[in-house]
């Protein structure tokens, strides 16, 4: 079962969307959302987080100190470094663990993708909501490896359709 967002840039009920689907379906369901979409939406932590209508969500936190998605368009190298990181990056101090945990959610912090996929499989098995915060130091080397996936895909599919053609 897939779900949507009415907001226009997908920050608007994301964590809300999540559990919807997982209370609609029993789950599981993974939601994964920004840290600044998560605090927009934080007050769907109020539901019951167990019960016949909570279902199984995890949600996955990606923490990387802000709007990170700001850094692929064009202002991260148009405007300057601090009013950036002002205006775009919007970095927060919320502790994204203790946000979770104060709305009696429990809640893991990782910082590598085996710690991830051990936190998932761990919170799958588990009832109701569960939040897993996972940290990204560095936007700048995010953005590089997209700019290196985005290039492998190019050349594989260019090579399908070169060979398709031969």
């Amino acid at each position: 079962v897939g779900g949507a967002n009415r907001g226009a840039n997908g920050i608007d009920g994301v964590c809300s969307t999540a559990l919807g689907v997982a209370a609609a379906n029993g789950g599981p369901v993974v939601g994964l959302v920004g840290d600044l979409a998560f605090l927009h939406d934080v007050s769907a932590l109020v539901i019951p987080t167990t019960g016949p209508t909570a279902g199984r969500c995890t949600l996955v936190v990606v923490d990387n100190a802000g709007g990170g998605i700001f850094n692929f368009l064009p202002q991260a190298s148009g405007v300057d470094p601090a009013h950036f990181e002002q205006l775009f990056g919007t970095p927060q101090r919320a502790d994204i663990t203790a946000v979770a945990t104060g709305f009696g959610v429990p809640a893991l912090d990782v910082s590598t993708p085996e710690a991830l996929g051990a936190a998932l499989d761990e919170s799958l098995k588990r009832a109701g909501l569960s939040v897993i915060r996972a940290q990204v130091h560095d936007r700048a080397a995010n953005v590089a490896l997209h700019e290196r996936l985005f290039a492998a895909v190019a050349d594989a599919v260019g090579e399908v359709i070169g060979g398709s053609q031969a």
